[in-house]
């Protein structure tokens, strides 16, 4: 999460200390849930983009990047700017990462995650250590945030930082509550997500080891399914709930504190 937007949690914890109304305070307390699952997201999309990870759109994206500083190398008239320039070039074309930044990054939903992958997403195997949607959501948002443990290997997410602010300045109770709703959002919107374990924030597909394996629940039960788009499997890659329609979504800092709706 930015430094911006790690402000604009600071500033809704602090609007919180000064509501006396439970009703109005449960509402800050969802909208930090929505904010800190859209930080989650966001840091999904940046970090297969910056890692080794290979699918189709980010090709595109490179190719993109090195056409783009073609035509600038091309432009320059100053020497020092395009041997800056020629690096950078060199840089992306020896990179297996690219920089890629959203404005509004895609929902984790499996037909919003194969648009911008441009290629069907590869279910992962299913496990033996986070069977289930509450398992996994344990794993992601809970566990080291709650034993303060040093992340493993590309844990390192921004998301988490801002987790355990929100964890550090609300009272147990209401972290709890805070957490149940933070649940419920990722019940209804994180319907395909990248494979996870404690040893890698990214699983590879154990299929092909240049991309990213992908998650897929039973709607009924929220046990983990390797084959979500089984014609008799009533999985959650079959269900598009978007999370951009909820209207909390791009509801800023400013018309969160000053909505009538808080």
């Amino acid at each position: 999460m930015t430094f911006t937007a790690m402000q604009h949690v600071g500033r809704m914890l602090h609007k919180m200390k000064t509501l006396q109304d439970e009703e109005r305070k449960q509402q800050c307390l969802r909208w930090l849930s929505i904010r800190v699952l859209r930080e989650y997201i966001y840091n999904v999309w940046s970090t297969l983009y910056a890692m080794q990870f290979q699918f189709q759109s980010k090709d595109r994206e490179r190719k993109r990047q090195i056409e783009e500083l073609n035509q600038e190398i091309t432009e320059i008239e100053e020497d020092d700017e395009r041997l800056i320039k020629k690096r950078k070039l060199n840089e992306l074309n020896i990179s297996k990462g690219v920089y890629k930044k959203f404005s509004d990054p895609p929902s984790l939903t499996y037909q919003s995650v194969k648009n911008e992958l441009q290629e069907e997403p590869i279910s992962a195997w299913r496990g033996r250590d986070y069977p289930d949607r509450r398992s996994i959501f344990y794993l992601l948002f809970f566990e080291f945030v709650e034993n303060s443990k040093k992340p493993k290997t590309n844990w390192d997410q921004p998301y988490l930082s801002t987790l355990k602010i929100i964890k550090d300045r609300l009272k147990p109770n209401e972290f709890r509550q805070f957490l149940q709703y933070l649940y419920n959002d990722f019940k209804r919107y994180c319907l395909c997500i990248p494979a996870v374990s404690k040893a890698r924030w990214i699983n590879k597909s154990i299929y092909d080891k240049s991309r990213p394996a992908w998650i897929g629940f039973i709607r009924s039960c929220g046990v983990r399914t390797e084959c979500p788009l089984n014609r008799e499997m009533d999985s959650t890659w079959k269900k598009e709930t978007n999370i951009q329609n909820d209207f909390r979504w791009n509801m800023t800092i400013e018309e969160a504190i000053e909505n009538i709706w808080i």
